[in-house]
């Protein structure tokens, strides 16, 4: 009904892909674009899939990992394939004004921010921490996130990712998720019942408080397609720490905005925050290297141009003027 009532030039379909050829089926003359946040059309059934794409104009992607990996299972769809990226309002995310320098803090703070869901490697994080803790007596974690485990369905089943699918250990045969208990046994077995806080989920209005708080923001996921958490804490001044997955390698400039670590390796999760906690001088730059990049590559702006480079694709010799209407549902 929108469609036939409003005519519009181009219909951008968030991430269900089993949509598009009811969406197109709707208007013959609207351009669509279907854009991926996640690795689903890699990983459902190729037929189907296929069978959707064939109405599908653009496809985009929220990293580069994304749109590979689409590559990689369509060679041969002959439509744009562009990466979009995320975005964050850099003008709510950004440095505390107040903040004090890290040398004068009496605490230090490790924040994660996050679903508490197996994929994103809490389990790896709480081990790398409990080394952490013995070097350093003023430094807790804080595990910022509702409980909301991904179903096994979700994600063990679809991934090929050995590492990925052994997360199946923390389900039982019925499909219930048994992550939390593990995390509180972890916690409890080294000692850390008082160093680690869960502090559940944050409004958004006190989120960017919470960064503000951090000496360091993590992101320990075994399977990332961008890493919005390690993004925000970019745009506050942070330093972070991420795994070498998916859209986190790109987000991340090793060095220079945060560090890298590989998957699943708690010893060199350690060592990174060791190493920032340690060198605060060197941590402080690379905070203020990752606000300048997440201004330049991560505002709402940067990602409308490219959006708008992408329109302007599929409508040449038009000038875009986008008025939109957003249809949840």
């Amino acid at each position: 009904r929108y469609l036939a009532v409003d005519q519009p030039d181009i219909v951008h379909l968030m991430n269900y892909w089993a949509w598009c050829r009811e969406l197109k089926a709707a208007s013959s003359s609207h351009r669509l674009v279907l854009e991926m946040q996640c690795e689903w059309l890699s990983q459902r059934d190729r037929d189907q899939v296929a069978r959707q794409l064939k109405v599908v104009d653009a496809v985009v992607a929220v990293s580069d990992h994304i749109a590979s990996t689409f590559r990689s299972a369509f060679p041969d769809y002959p439509g744009v394939v562009a990466t979009v990226g995320n975005g964050v309002d850099v003008s709510y995310f950004r440095p505390s004004e107040q903040r004090a320098s890290a040398s004068t803090r009496t605490r230090h703070v490790i924040l994660f921010v996050g679903r508490v869901s197996p994929e994103k490697g809490l389990h790896t994080l709480i081990e790398a921490f409990s080394e952490v803790a013995t070097r350093f007596a003023d430094v807790e974690l804080r595990i910022a996130g509702p409980h909301s485990p991904l179903p096994a369905d979700f994600l063990t089943s679809l991934s090929s990712d050995p590492r990925v699918t052994a997360l199946s250990r923390f389900y039982d045969r019925w499909g219930n998720c048994k992550y939390r208990e593990h995390l509180e046994e972890l916690i409890e077995s080294h000692g850390l019942r008082d160093r680690v806080h869960f502090v559940g989920n944050v409004p958004h209005k006190d989120l960017v408080a919470t960064y503000h708080e951090a000496d360091i923001v993590v992101n320990p996921s075994l399977s990332e397609s961008f890493g919005i958490s390690v993004v925000e804490g970019m745009a506050c001044g942070i330093p972070v720490v991420g795994t070498r997955v998916g859209g986190m390698c790109e987000s991340i400039l090793a060095g220079s905005t945060g560090m890298l670590v590989e998957v699943d390796a708690p010893g060199e999760l350690a060592q990174a925050l060791i190493t920032m906690l340690e060198d605060t001088v060197r941590a402080s730059e690379m905070g203020n290297e990752g606000r300048k990049r997440a201004v330049e590559l991560y505002s709402w702006e940067a990602r409308a141009e490219r959006l708008k480079s992408v329109y302007q694709k599929l409508r040449p010799g038009t000038r875009v003027h986008v008025s939109t209407k957003i249809v949840s549902h």
